[in-house]
């Protein structure tokens, strides 16, 4: 039998052929981290005591971020920053990216900005989501429309995450 064929026919009798996977990377959990070429290191909150540990933010997204203008420059740099360090609530595991050790810090911040880079009061009913993968690297950051329950939640985290640990 090859060895990409389960050894368990599927519903149907079929023996069901699959992709090997990368196994999950797991959370690098010590709260300083080493230095790394073409990376910041950040403060953040830790999910698991909810003291500070440091995040890695990389230069090549900053640079991507200053590109599209003022504004996401902005978010990146007061948005993102703050609530890694101030969340409202962090999950863990990001299903749509199959990640199960994968973070993501929530909160409404008290402002947004307009493209242009000026300042205005957030989006009603939105939350802002980081997202913090296996090596500590915020990797994105958007606006969600928040759970009607919440406003600190963004609709659909039951389905969308694995766990809430904050």
């Amino acid at each position: 039998m090859d060895s990409d064929r389960s050894d368990d026919p599927d519903d149907q009798g079929r023996h069901v052929r699959f992709e090997a996977r990368p196994a999950p990377r797991s959370l690098i959990t010590e709260k300083v981290l080493a230095p790394r070429r073409g990376y910041q290191l950040i403060d953040g909150r830790d999910p698991f005591d909810l003291r500070t540990w440091q995040i890695r933010l990389s230069a090549q997204r900053m640079s991507t971020v200053a590109q599209r203008g003022m504004g996401p420059a902005k978010e990146l740099a007061y948005l993102e920053t703050d609530i890694l360090l101030n969340p409202r609530a962090i999950f863990q595991g990001i299903r749509d990216e199959g990640e199960c050790e994968w973070l993501c810090y929530c909160n409404v911040p008290k402002y947004a900005f307009h493209r242009s880079g000026s300042r205005r009061p957030p989006y009603p009913g939105e939350v802002y989501a980081v997202f913090v993968n296996a090596d500590r690297v915020a990797y994105g950051g958007r606006w969600y429309k928040c759970d009607p329950r919440s406003i600190y939640l963004p609709i659909g985290h039951e389905d969308r995450f694995h766990r809430r640990l904050l």
